[in-house]
């Protein structure tokens, strides 16, 4: 959709920084065109502001072995995320969502872990094909994520996922709204009703709401999008955030230790654990179906199948577990050095010159000979 796709935001971006004087109104259309329509992130961003990409488009780029290589690296591993690890997932996905009834509870939530995988790798792989096409030109786009499956709470996955859409709403939407005269009384009236201390998250709680309504809006305006990616993460971040005393009492009376790793683990897979959730909804691509579903895992939690049966149902052959098992290893590696503040493509840049040749061609062989190549799209391209 136009008027809401990911250069209008940018577009948009551009004339509320010059009305509020952030930045100068560019007076060459040239530089604004290129900054509105160039080409790598037209159809699915990242959302960037005038004022940080004016300043690459109008220096001089040369020609450079490592910017060049870096870029190709970077798309490559964009397409062996989309090709080998998110269409083979996406089977799975198929398969149970085809098929709802055969499943019970559990089957169905490890479908929608695979369906976490899937979409991650699916955007995440657009992004790097992005972001390595740009690079082929000597231009830095912003990061769009940062480890999200890391995340120890919906909050913080919220942070990390989809980041320059996360800034962009909350720099001209949520912000602007909690300073505006109308939301600063709300929030005196509330201080005298509920207390000081209660009374002054009320403007937050409201500007949060106004925000995921329109993130909603942005990903579909249908009633499942909403479900999933408006209503449920505000209700569960206002939640966390109101509940947080009861839980922080809770967890003392248990003495539990907060400081371990096993605990953050623990949080990082209760995150994963409600965003699939709250993702059932886009699966069935029906508010009323997903609740159904969500009763029929309920209903029935659990039963037994076979492995060999639920493989062969799925369609997925000896050869695609081998492969969706070495991709998450190697996934979770790579994700790990982000989480940790370190990239993998430095990393590589560190080997002997025949560990990257034998790297970079084996992307390519595995890509070329077990890659899935067919009409799917990318999934982002519908928002």
């Amino acid at each position: 959709i136009i008027g809401i796709s990911y250069y209008a935001l940018s577009a948009i971006g551009y004339l509320i920084d010059v009305y509020w004087g952030t930045i100068e109104a560019s007076k060459n259309i040239v530089d604004v065109g290129l900054f509105i329509f160039f080409f790598p992130q037209l159809i699915s961003g990242p959302i960037t502001r005038f004022g940080d990409m004016n300043k690459q488009f109008n220096q001089k780029h040369s020609l450079q072995y490592d910017t060049v290589t870096m870029g190709m690296r970077r798309m490559l591993w964009g397409y062996f995320q989309k090709l080998i690890i998110s269409e083979r997932f996406a089977m799975v996905v198929s398969a149970v969502y085809g098929n709802i009834d055969s499943y019970s509870g559990i089957g169905i939530l490890l479908a929608n872990l695979c369906y976490a995988i899937q979409l991650f790798t699916d955007f995440s792989g657009c992004m790097d094909i992005i972001m390595g096409s740009a690079m082929l030109f000597g231009i830095q786009l912003p990061e769009n994520f940062n480890a999200p499956f890391f995340s120890e709470s919906i909050q913080e996955f919220w942070q990390r996922w989809h980041i320059s859409l996360g800034i962009w709403f909350k720099d001209y939407v949520m912000y602007p709204l909690q300073k505006s005269v109308p939301m600063q009384k709300c929030g005196k009236l509330a201080k005298k009703v509920l207390g000081k201390k209660r009374g002054k998250k009320i403007p937050f709680y409201l500007s949060m709401m106004v925000l995921w309504f329109f993130i909603g809006i942005w990903h579909g305006g249908t009633s499942f999008y909403f479900m999933s990616s408006a209503i449920l993460p505000c209700f569960l971040m206002i939640s966390a955030d109101v509940f947080q005393p009861v839980f922080s009492k809770m967890l003392s009376l248990l003495n539990i230790n907060i400081d371990c790793e096993s605990w953050h683990w623990f949080r990082r897979f209760r995150t994963q654990c409600l965003l699939c959730l709250s993702w059932i909804f886009i699966n069935t691509q029906s508010s009323a179906k997903g609740f159904r579903v969500l009763y029929h895992m309920l209903r029935r939690p659990y039963n037994y199948t076979s492995f060999n049966t639920a493989i062969s149902n799925m369609g997925i052959s000896a050869l695609d577990i081998l492969l969706m098992t070495f991709s998450l290893v190697v996934l979770f590696r790579i994700e790990k050095l982000k989480y940790d503040g370190e990239s993998i493509f430095v990393k590589m840049n560190q080997q002997n010159f025949w560990v990257r040749i034998l790297v970079f061609y084996g992307e390519i062989l595995l890509i070329l000979l077990c890659g899935k190549v067919g009409s799917s799209s990318f999934i982002y391209f519908q928002f």
